[in-house]
């Protein structure tokens, strides 16, 4: 089974640089390598 990936909005980018909402915490538990921005 794969493991679930996420897609950061920009929104969710700028609380992750400022701090906010222990996101940088959430991001660490589910792996950076699983959490994906658009290069659209």
């Amino acid at each position: 089974m794969r493991e679930q990936r996420y897609m950061l909005d920009t929104n969710i980018c700028a609380f992750i640089l400022r701090g906010k909402f222990q996101l940088n915490e959430r991001v660490k538990a589910v792996g950076m390598e699983n959490c994906l921005t658009s290069n659209y």
